[in-house]
């Protein structure tokens, strides 16, 4: 049945359609303003990922890579082009450098070149270092390094999953709909989420090819990446935006999905953003709109923030949230660097936050 056809026949008898419905942010995922009461550590910079290298917080920002201290931020590293995803691996941390591949950064400043493959030269939207010493890698779309244009895409199942062992580097799956998180779940296994899937699943390494078992599926939001928690057999997941219907709309109709990109720039786009700037050539967010100078906290919204923990029976037994009427949006780094403090990157709002005790 074409959408056209079936939007005339919900038009006529709406109980005999039924579209897949975008779940509520219920249980674990309840909203609340955590995000906007934390604690705000550093500001005005693109951050981007969070790891711990001998023992300090560093973080990725622009072309940095950034030591966070109690005199605020160091940088360690000046790449020749844009960092974005990181991972702590045994002797320091692994950066992915735009247009370079992976760089190796030592505690004390020393930079190596990990691999410059090719196929890891850009959209590397998330790494984990396994026990064994090797690294896995996401690429989120090997046709376009933007995530919204992957979303528009007829086919956006393009991304890949990589492994990486001293130097050679093995394609272990494609086709994914952009694969945005990884990480070691300690028994022989890893999580992926993959975005536009709005899906999180366990994978064994002895198959990585397969289609692993769900973990948490037709999530609310597109999650993003993954790190452990300090509870063993839990990890926190950065989920950096939120579905809403008006986009789904749009996505499910073919000749309004054409004309929005073929007559629009990106930025008015009506598909979630980590950010929102507040000029006049911005689409109605929604229902976000302001009445009397007023944004509603339970509006729907192009921009959200959002980070959350779950179980290995995929569980959520506890979320951060910054609502519509907040501004800590467009979450894409998340650390719990001791039992307690979690460290989050907002890179929408350009700010990183430490989470309190009582997550």
């Amino acid at each position: 049945m074409s959408h056209w056809r079936r939007d005339l026949l919900e038009f006529i008898s709406p109980g005999r359609v039924r579209r897949k419905a975008i779940p509520p942010l219920e249980a674990g995922l309840r909203p609340n303003t955590l995000l906007e009461d934390a604690t705000v550590l550093a500001e005005v910079r693109p951050f981007d990922d969070v790891a711990l290298l001998g023992g300090d917080v560093v973080v990725t920002a622009g072309r940095s890579l950034l030591r966070l201290g109690e005199d605020g931020l160091a940088t360690v590293v000046e790449f020749p082009a844009a960092a974005g995803a990181l991972t702590t691996t045994a002797e320091g941390v692994a950066v992915a450098v735009e247009g370079h591949g992976l760089s190796a950064v030592m505690p004390d400043g020393t930079v190596s070149v990990i691999t410059a493959d090719p196929r890891l030269h850009t959209c590397v939207t998330a790494l984990t270092a396994l026990g064994d010493g090797s690294l896995l890698a996401c690429v989120g779309s090997t046709a376009t390094g933007e995530w919204a244009r992957n979303l528009v895409a007829r086919d956006s199942a393009t991304g890949m999953l990589l492994r990486i062992s001293d130097g050679q580097v093995e394609e272990l799956d494609r086709g994914l709909a952009w694969p945005s998180g990884v990480c070691d779940d300690g028994e022989g296994g890893f999580l992926l989420s993959t975005s536009v899937g709005h899906r999180i699943e366990r994978r064994s390494l002895a198959s990585p090819d397969r289609a692993g078992v769900p973990l948490l599926d037709n999530l609310p939001g597109y999650p993003g990446r993954i790190t452990p928690a300090s509870r063993a057999g839990e990890w926190w997941v950065a989920m950096p935006y939120l579905r809403n219907r008006a986009t789904e709309l749009i996505l499910e109709h073919d000749e309004l999905l054409a004309e929005m990109v073929g007559s629009m720039e990106p930025e008015a786009w009506l598909v979630p953003s980590l950010a929102i700037e507040n000029v006049y050539r911005t689409p109605l967010q929604t229902g976000s709109v302001r009445v009397l100078g007023e944004i509603k906290p339970w509006a729907p919204s192009r921009t959200y923030g959002l980070v959350f923990r779950v179980t290995a029976e995929g569980r959520v037994v506890a979320s951060a949230h910054s609502r519509a009427d907040g501004r800590m949006h467009g979450v894409t780094g998340v650390l719990e660097c001791e039992p307690g403090s979690v460290v989050v990157a907002c890179r929408g709002a350009g700010t990183i936050l430490m989470l309190g005790e009582d997550r």
